[in-house]
């Protein structure tokens, strides 16, 4: 396991912001490029849904192309928050091994879907406590079971930090949109611009630096490692 320190932002709501607004400041050059990447691929359904059978066709590319991306998003987006200075390709590295990244990702998404469709609560919980797994995906290059266990160990004892970031980007995303659904289109475009090239990045690094230090704080540290070279000193 690679050694990494700490996480210098505190493991709360607005420690997550504060090292999402951080990265976001520091790498704006290239979440924008990520960010034009996502927004391609978007623009891309949309044009598809043109042609006869378009929609079919845009719903496919959604729930494989498009699921693979986000994993593809939120490595990269990861990776900037580490501070690796990475390009925007690395956002197609999932797609190396399409099926084995797809297949986890997509019971994640099925889980959570089935979970807001049955009743909201039941949806939100599985979204806090499986939702991790699509940075392990990436990061570990996890299976299926191993994703699902690693993103309800790291998570567990930090639900009600998980639940109010979830409800506030939640909040924040329907705002965005609202002037649309309203029918103010001018505000809705306007809107749409800032969603895609301010919110999304920002969003992006914001959950990585969650899953990040989250992860650190499941991993067994240096300190807490027994001190081989003390073995039988005592003896």
């Amino acid at each position: 396991m690679e050694d990494r320190k700490p996480n210098e932002f505190p493991v709360s709501v607005d420690g997550w912001i504060s090292s999402g607004w951080h990265t976001f400041r520091k790498y704006t050059r290239q979440l924008m490029r990520g960010v034009a990447i996502m927004v391609a691929f978007s623009l891309l359904v949309i044009l598809v849904g043109y042609l006869p059978g378009g929609n079919v066709i845009g719903i496919f590319l959604q729930l494989t192309v498009g699921m693979v991306l986000t994993l593809g998003w939120f490595n990269f987006c990861l990776r900037l928050v580490r501070e690796e200075d990475v390009s925007p390709i690395e956002i197609f590295r999932p797609f190396n091994s399409f099926l084995k990244a797809w297949f986890p990702a997509a019971v994640i998404a099925s889980i959570v879907f089935v979970g807001s469709v049955l009743f909201i609560l039941p949806g939100l919980y599985a979204t806090i406590r499986l939702g991790m797994g699509m940075f392990l995906i990436v990061d570990k290059d996890t299976d299926l079971a191993d994703t699902l266990k690693g993103s309800w160990r790291i998570t567990a004892g930090h639900e009600g930090k998980l639940i109010v970031y979830y409800l506030l980007m939640m909040g924040l995303f329907g705002l965005i949109i609202l002037p649309s659904l309203t029918g103010m289109q001018v505000i809705g475009v306007v809107g749409s611009i800032i969603f895609n090239f301010f919110i999304t990045p920002l969003l992006g690094v914001t959950y990585a630096s969650a899953y990040d230090s989250l992860l650190f704080l499941s991993e067994p540290q240096p300190e807490d490692l027994p001190d081989e070279s003390s073995g039988e000193d005592g003896e």
